[in-house]
């Protein structure tokens, strides 16, 4: 997944990210669609708690994307990496703060260690060999690393008091998404149907198996 987007992001399609994020949670959605009409997964009925919840929780999912696009046009695949792996002791402990799971010493350890390991990496881009790139990149990998952790964290308190199965979840964001996105993108980049056709319509083969394989990955996040 990650390979892809930065594929996608070395290519035409890095300056309509907007679009990206419609067609690849288009494709997400259809994906899973496909498989509740398989009888592979099922979805549940929302109220409309739970539906605001999702439309909160589609418009972390489009800054989180959109700052991972940023961030890889800066960045290599294993600095974004790294970066990401953060969010495995922050989610830890915000669960901790906010829904008082207790984490053992030796998980204590171990995210600081995962911690540790990422300053230091981070170490020789910002300090060592400091540059506008790294610095950008850096600051849009923390954003996603941030819009992850908060979408992790409502998506555990959500899965707590909700029967909605885990692909019922990704289906109702990535669905709300798609009409955030577009309203985006009419609003500040003057995207119409015929500019986002005309660009997909002039992909090459590659782009757009990236774009397709990325779509699919997503659905199975």
């Amino acid at each position: 997944m990650t390979l892809g987007n930065k594929a996608l992001m070395m290519g035409p399609l890095a300056a309509n990210k907007h679009l990206v994020l419609v067609f690849q949670n288009a494709i997400s959605v259809t994906v899973l669609n496909g498989g509740a009409v398989a009888g592979l997964i099922s979805f549940e009925r929302v109220d409309r708690r739970q539906l605001l919840f999702y439309v909160w929780d589609a418009a972390m999912l489009v800054v989180q994307l959109f700052t991972s696009f940023v961030a890889l046009q800066h960045l290599p695949v294993a600095t974004t990496t790294v970066v990401r792996a953060l969010a495995i002791p922050l989610v830890a402990w915000s669960e901790l703060l906010v829904m008082g799971t207790r984490l053992p010493a030796s998980k204590q350890a171990s995210a600081a260690v995962v911690m540790a390991g990422a300053l230091l990496y981070a170490r020789e881009d910002l300090v060592g060999q400091s540059s506008s790139q790294s610095v950008t990149g850096y600051l849009f990998a923390l954003f996603n690393l941030l819009a992850y952790t908060s979408n992790a964290l409502l998506d555990r308190v959500m899965m707590s008091s909700s029967k909605q199965s885990a692909a019922g979840m990704a289906m109702y964001t990535q669905a709300l998404s798609i009409p955030i996105c577009l309203i985006e993108g009419a609003l500040f980049h003057s995207v119409s149907p015929s500019s986002a056709a005309a660009l997909f319509g002039g992909l090459d083969a590659s782009h757009g198996c990236a774009l397709l394989v990325t779509g699919v990955g997503a659905a199975l996040l």
